[in-house]
This record gives C-alpha cells, structure tokens and sequence, in this order.
C-alpha cells in the first residue's frame, strides 16, 4: 500500500475493525497508533484517526473501493490487528465474514 489516500483509508476501516467487539484493547491501541504514525500522514489526518480511535462516534466508514484492489493487504492487516490482544472475538470473526463479502 503506497498512496497516502489508501494508507488513510485501510487506517480506517482497521479503526472500524478494533471497535467492533465495543472496546479497544490497549495492544490494538498501541498498534493503530504506530501504524498510523508510521505512514507519516499530515497531522490533521493523525488527529482524526487518533479521535477514531479514542471514540467511536468519531469513525469515518472506509472507502472500499479504494481498498479492494488491495484486498490480500487490507486482510493481512486487519488478520494482525484482530490478533494483536491474542483474542479473537465473536463479533471480529462475524466482521471478517462481512468484509470479504464486502470486497466481492
């Protein structure tokens, strides 16, 4: 993934991936944070990402369009993402179903 348009928009939906069993463990957190200042995005964007993270009401729906011709990438970071506090939950099993139907 090299556009920052595609950086920006795979943050997002890996922000969308962490809310969805209602909470963000502290190793999600950590891992969201690095990823996204690792991609040197502008600092307007790192602070909305950053509110995302910190509330939930803040979250941008990704674009998928964007993301589908990086399908295998988006799932191997959202596969890292979902194991980074070694628990996978129902409701992250249930949302991986539902992104690859999304990106069908």
């Amino acid at each position: 993934m090299d556009s920052q348009n595609l950086k920006i928009e795979a943050l997002r939906l890996l922000i969308y991936v962490a809310w969805v069993d209602s909470s963000i463990m502290p190793d999600e957190y950590d891992y969201l944070l690095a990823m996204a200042q690792r991609h040197n995005l502008p600092e307007e964007e790192l602070h909305a990402l950053e509110a995302a993270v910190r509330d939930p009401a803040k979250i941008v729906r990704p674009d998928f369009e964007v993301l589908k011709p990086y399908r295998d990438e988006v799932f191997a970071e959202v596969s890292a993402l979902i194991q980074a506090d070694d628990k996978i939950a129902r409701a992250e099993e249930d949302l991986l179903q539902r992104l690859a139907e999304q990106f069908d």
